[in-house]
């Protein structure tokens, strides 16, 4: 996912891109996952943090 979004930006440095929604759904994509991503972490913590384990050590 990452690499496309990063293929399409060196593209658009090499020649002008003519189908910018393509670059628009890739960055909604990126920023869908990686809010997904801070989501499942922040569950993830709180659960761990319910049941008493320290997760401060690394």
């Amino acid at each position: 996912m990452f690499l496309a979004l990063v293929g399409h930006a060196l593209n658009a440095l090499i020649i002008d891109m003519d189908h910018w929604r393509h670059s628009f759904l890739l960055l909604g994509l990126a920023w869908g996952l990686i809010a997904r991503e801070t989501a499942h972490r922040r569950a993830a913590r709180r659960k761990t943090a319910s049941a008493g384990v320290d997760t401060s050590a690394g």
